[in-house]
């Protein structure tokens, strides 16, 4: 029996989300691994410096879980998240 245009449509909708879920969790570990990194390194000279990219990193962990929890529940439209995603890593990458 062959799959309706829908269930195909279905089908890979759930694999993109598992997919960003996947990549979320990823930046999350490298992001935990980055802070240890500056926490124990002396390449930033000031205490002003660390805070800042200590500061900008706990943001973006908490964006990556909303995300990722945005991302396990039906009732949000993939399309939003992608666009909500994009707009919070354009603007971190801006800021």
């Amino acid at each position: 029996m062959q799959d309706t245009p829908e269930q195909k449509f279905q089908r890979f909708e759930h694999q993109r989300r598992r997919i960003y879920q996947i990549a979320g969790l990823f930046s999350i570990a490298f992001m935990s691994i980055d802070v240890f990194a500056i926490s124990s390194s002396e390449l930033y000279q000031s205490w002003a410096e660390r805070w800042v990219h200590l500061t900008n990193n706990l943001f973006m962990a908490v964006c990556a879980l909303l995300l990722i929890w945005m991302l396990s529940q039906r009732r949000y439209h993939l399309a939003f998240i992608e666009r909500l995603a994009f707009f919070l890593f354009t603007f971190d990458s801006l800021c």
